[in-house]
């Protein structure tokens, strides 16, 4: 398929004029951000800041964890899409247990948490409701000296992956049957896990 240029020499020349003379003589302009609104915390040392964790469509939650002399907190803050509180409060863990990742899915804001060191190694799965703040905990019996980097839901099932030694290793905890397994071909040598991807079948 062909085409004529119906454009004139003098046409083209007018063009390059005008764009000539609008880059030469900058326009001042003023322009304004409006923040519709904002939600503050007081903050009163370093160690207290907040994680964030996006929710699939209704807003954000805000975490960060506190250590007790009987047992340690996570302070959980619900916001919706306008930066209004929804709900806020405390969830109970264990002594020593430390946070390692939030993931949310569906309607969940899921929580893993691991001791502070490798003279226990099970695994603790909080499940909590983005709704109402009602949480599900889900222990996870450890065998092996296990540092979990990465973490993904699926609709049955939690995918941990982490290193023993060195070696990858991926975990796969069934929130139906409340048993986890190793996932074959990969604690074999050494390597490197460098990203979980979960289909969208589950």
């Amino acid at each position: 398929m062909f085409f004529i240029s119906t454009r004139s020499w003098s046409t083209k020349i007018l063009v390059i004029v005008i764009a000539f003379l609008a880059c030469s003589f900058p326009l001042r302009t003023s322009a304004q951000i409006s923040q519709t609104d904002r939600f503050e915390v007081p903050i009163e040392a370093r160690s207290e800041f907040f994680d964030v964790v996006p929710t699939t469509d209704h807003g954000l939650v805000l975490y960060r964890q506190f250590s007790g002399l009987k047992e340690d907190q996570v302070q959980l803050i619900k916001l919706d899409t306008a930066f209004d509180e929804d709900w806020s409060g405390f969830l109970p863990v264990r002594k020593n247990y430390r946070l390692m990742a939030a993931e949310s899915f569906g309607q969940k804001l899921y929580l893993l948490l691991r001791y502070k060191d490798f003279s226990k190694n099970d695994l603790i799965v909080y499940a909590v409701e983005e709704a109402t703040g009602h949480y599900v905990r889900f222990e996870i019996r450890g065998y092996i000296p296990f540092a979990p980097t990465e973490f993904r839901i699926t609709e049955q099932a939690a995918i941990i992956g982490g290193y023993y030694n060195r070696i990858p290793v991926v975990l796969h905890f069934s929130f139906s049957e409340l048993r986890s397994k190793v996932l074959p071909g990969l604690f074999n040598e050494s390597g490197e896990l460098t990203q979980i991807k979960t289909n969208d079948d589950g």
